[in-house]
């Protein structure tokens, strides 16, 4: 049977490389049928009638797009069966659904989504992003008609190489670095756009939203005190009973997450949209003047995160400090 081109399926081991390209084919689509004309779908913006919109005519007599996120992604083999079970149970009409209105207790159901599929004009676009083997009825179906683009985990080797060129690190730091951040890419995906913001002049807000993760840390404020108030004898005070007390990974990565979103707030003038708490755009107003120090700071200490992470530096703890101390 010929795949429908119409009906599409991302299956991803490989998460940016799906993102990366979902974007890409988003950014085509509107500039060739418009914005209107695409219409992502998740769990909390599902709404009644999404499938009767699947068959209906769009904005304009255009092409339209429908992207489902949430429809295929992995459950467990528990929810697998009471899906099954609930499947086996229904018995249901589809032209009176149809006809009435998609209720929500029905979305799910298999047959209907088969049957709005099967009559779906070519005009209309649907693409599923799943990362599991079909187990419903939907997603065999999917699978078997369905115009499949794969998006596989990247080898060992092409992760290095990854880091290598986006860290411009030697061959055998990469390598060490790949074997620390535990091989899996989109792990190592999400530590190198944090790390490679020292290199950067400017950065983007989806850049900054993708790599800024909203928490905080209560050890990394109390050493963060004194370095702003350039009293480095405070300083190793605090430091010292840190490093006797706290978990020195968790404290030291806490404070590169936070000292990189004041250097941030001291680069952008509009964070609001960024999780970014008032204290730190505060800070970043009070360092306004001492902005290319900072930004020298975060460089040093990420140069020391990069430097331990690919081996070359066994301890970073004296290094990390050293850093922080030449700010004062």
């Amino acid at each position: 049977m010929t795949p429908k081109k119409n009906i599409l399926l991302f299956r991803w081991d490989n998460k940016e490389s799906l993102r990366s390209t979902l974007q890409k084919w988003k950014e085509k689509f509107i500039e060739k049928h418009g914005e209107m004309n695409l219409l992502e779908i998740k769990n909390d913006n599902i709404f009644d009638g999404v499938l009767s919109d699947c068959l209906a005519p769009w904005f304009m007599g255009g092409t339209r797009m429908i992207i489902f996120y949430e429809k295929l992604i992995k459950t467990s083999k528990e929810q697998e069966k009471i899906e099954e079970q609930n499947k086996a149970e229904e018995t249901i009409n589809l032209e009176e659904l149809l006809e009435n209105g998609m209720k929500k207790k029905t979305i799910d159901d298999d047959a209907l989504w088969i049957s709005t599929l099967e009559k779906m004009p070519e005009t209309n676009f649907i693409l599923f992003v799943g990362n599991k083997k079909p187990v419903t009825e939907l997603e065999k179906w999917i699978e078997k008609n369905a115009t499949i683009h794969d998006f596989p985990a990247l080898s060992v080797n092409e992760i290095i190489k990854y880091i290598e060129s986006s860290l411009r690190l030697p061959p055998d730091q990469a390598m060490n670095m790949s074997d620390r951040l535990s091989n899996n890419y989109d792990f190592v995906v999400q530590e190198v756009k944090k790390l490679s913001l020292a290199y950067q002049p400017r950065w983007s807000n989806e850049e900054l939203k993708s790599i800024l993760p909203d928490y905080r840390d209560e050890n990394a404020f109390n050493i963060l005190d004194p370095l702003w108030n350039r009293d480095p004898i405070y300083l190793i005070k605090i430091w010292r009973r840190l490093m006797e007390t706290a978990d020195h990974e968790l404290t030291m990565a806490m404070m590169i997450t936070m000292i990189r979103k004041i250097v941030i707030a001291s680069h952008f003038q509009h964070t609001n949209n960024l999780p970014i708490t008032p204290g730190q755009r505060n800070t970043a107003k009070r360092l306004l003047s001492h902005k290319k120090s900072l930004k020298k700071l975060y460089d040093d200490i990420v140069a020391v995160d990069i430097a331990e992470k690919s081996g070359e530096l066994p301890h970073k703890t004296n290094a990390f400090l050293m850093a922080l101390l030449s700010f004062c």
